[in-house]
């Protein structure tokens, strides 16, 4: 495929530059919900350690 004029080039280059910018962000989204997933998590464990630290385990016999 051969470019007719340079400004065939151009319109390329900024189409492959918006691409990369709405990639980025996208992934940087992802990432950012990931880590709340994972922060939600590690404290929901922590919360529920802290609510069973008092108490006593009691064990049912049959």
């Amino acid at each position: 495929m051969a470019l007719k004029n340079s400004g065939d080039a151009g319109v390329i280059q900024a189409c492959w530059g918006l691409g990369y910018v709405v990639a980025t962000l996208f992934f940087a989204v992802v990432e950012m919900s990931i880590d709340t997933i994972m922060r939600v998590g590690v404290s929901g464990i922590a919360r529920m350690q802290r609510n069973t630290k008092g108490l006593h385990i009691m064990h049912l016999h049959f």
